[in-house]
């Protein structure tokens, strides 16, 4: 056994002259705690040691870094017998061997500083880049020992988060495709990427699915209707509403539906500023109602009962409104009244009649007859008197009423 040499960092040794029992040598085994503690205090320390089972005497003198800090040690001993002691000879070769251990420290220090240290710092900065979300690294590092694995190990992981970010770019851009692989059971960063992607999945599923029940519902209902946002944007319609206005998608509905309406509103405010105020109410109270007049593109105007109610949509509220046509109602209103005043003027016809004196009959009668044509809108009026004579039927004309036009005579037909 002779005199042993080994570098120390922190307390491991990466690189010795002492062999473990297998022949190799011992780097990455652990130096005494109790002299690593007195060195990285910054003082030396000699004496008796055990070294992987064996003692040996030695001298540990520290190894100063940045700011003149202990960042490891050099060891140079031999190994003793437990009956003997060679303390005079170690003492007698200790001038020689410190002038060694300096020239070796010296080289061993440029040799840490520049496989290690150097390597260290820049793992310890594309470390600190990645905290800030910087994937843009590539470590190099020469040779083939532990920090060469360590960078890449490194690289493993900047890869992987590439992968990662990629991924979640896909997902975030709607592509639900991506497939990231678990590398192992402890692997709870792609795994949570995979659930969360089935979530978004699931979730787009049901929106789907809600945005068709809602299409179902709107183009199910008779009435024009309409979705408006709250910012008074209107984003969908029903077939209704097409068929209504004479269109023929819902596209091209929801891009002129204002064309259907004057460009202002009889008291001069502008049409677009009275949707919105009208929409503000539908929002604020809930509901509202109002008659309004769309004039078609042939000119037909289009009169409506509009109804708008606030209804919840997602996270928020929308406005849907329902547009009432009401021409047949106003045909059927009309003719409700056409009729009442044609029976009132009836009625009224017969009670002049009632009350008219023998000699004013005729008179009386003409004037009936007036009332009643101006009630029909008709220009002109007959009264005949059916009579058989041969056996054959004849129609005689007996009284006429004609406005602005010449009476015809009475004759025989």
């Amino acid at each position: 056994m002779g005199c042993e040499i080994t570098v120390v960092l922190d307390d491991e040794r990466i690189a010795t002259t002492i062999l473990n029992e297998d022949g190799t040598r011992a780097i990455g085994t652990r130096a005494d705690p109790e002299i690593v503690k007195t060195v990285q205090a910054g003082n030396s320390y000699a004496g008796r040691t055990d070294i992987l089972g064996q003692t040996a005497v030695a001298k540990y003198t520290p190894i100063l870094g940045p700011e003149d800090r202990p960042i490891g040690m050099i060891f140079v001993g031999e190994y003793i017998e437990e009956e003997t002691t060679i303390i005079m000879d170690f003492v007698k070769s200790g001038a020689l061997i410190t002038g060694i251990m300096l020239i070796v420290a010296v080289a061993l220090i440029l040799f840490v500083i520049g496989r290690i240290v150097r390597p260290i710092h820049t793992m310890t900065k594309a470390a600190t880049a990645m905290a800030v979300g910087d994937t843009e690294l590539d470590i190099q590092a020469e040779g083939n020992d532990e920090t060469r694995t360590l960078a890449d190990a490194f690289n493993s992981m900047i890869e992987n988060t590439r992968r990662q970010v990629l991924a979640v770019e896909h997902i975030a851009a709607g592509d639900l495709t991506v497939t990231l692989q678990a590398r192992s059971d402890k692997d709870v960063m792609n795994r949570a990427l995979e659930k969360l992607k089935a979530t978004i999945k699931a979730q787009a599923a049901e929106i789907r699915e809600e945005h068709e029940r809602i299409r179902i519902l709107l183009d199910a209902t008779p009435l024009a209707s309409r979705l408006w946002s709250k910012d008074f944007r209107l984003f969908a319609c029903n077939e209704a509403a097409v068929r209504l206005f004479g269109l023929k998608t819902k596209q091209e509905y929801m891009e002129r539906h204002l064309e259907f309406s004057p460009q202002y509103q009889p008291n001069g405010q502008p049409t677009t500023e009275k949707v919105r105020e009208l929409l503000g109410e539908a929002f604020a109270k809930g509901t509202c109602t109002y008659f309004w007049t769309y004039t078609l593109f042939d000119g037909t105007e289009l009169p409506c009962e509009v109804t708008m109610v606030r209804v919840p949509y997602g996270d928020e509220y929308v406005v849907a409104a329902y547009s009432r046509d009401l021409r047949e109602q106003k045909k059927m209103i009309a003719a409700i009244e056409q009729r009442d005043h044609l029976l009132q003027t009836v009625n009224q016809a017969a009670d002049i009649l009632l009350r008219a004196e023998p000699d004013d009959f005729v008179n009386a009668l003409r004037r009936c007859m007036d009332m009643i044509a101006r009630a029909v809108e008709a220009d002109r009026m007959y009264i005949w008197r059916n009579q058989v004579e041969d056996g054959k039927l004849y129609r005689t004309r007996m009284y006429e009423w004609s406005e602005n036009v010449l009476p015809l005579q009475d004759a025989p037909i």
